[in-house]
């Protein structure tokens, strides 16, 4: 059985050309809401962490990161500490530049 982490590093030890720089970023996310909705939340902050890792993302992520800060503010998240704190964290990295350009096209 591969585990996360390792299905990421083989990701990204594969060809470029096949790789799309959010590709790792929406498997942490992906990961992240799963152990949330497992109630796992110490597990999802360390997904999370690799997201937060990155200096821009697309808007896709930027998408994701939005959904995901929504998911935290509802039930049964609203009103933990812990849950609107991460939440704050999700916006804040949600606000960083986006990266732009048509991504769909060949390098």
């Amino acid at each position: 059985m591969v585990t996360d982490h390792r299905a990421v590093e083989l990701y990204r030890a594969g060809p470029e050309d096949d790789r799309s720089s959010g590709d790792p970023q929406t498997a942490h996310l992906d990961l992240a809401r799963a152990s949330l909705a497992s109630g796992e939340p110490e597990e999802a902050v360390a997904k999370l962490s690799e997201v937060f890792a990155a200096e821009t993302y697309t808007a896709s992520i930027t998408i994701r990161l939005r959904d995901l800060a929504a998911f935290l503010g509802s039930e049964p998240y609203r009103g933990v500490r812990s849950a609107a704190g991460l939440r704050a964290h999700i916006y804040e990295a949600a606000g960083r530049p986006t990266l732009t350009g048509n991504l769909a096209e060949p390098r």
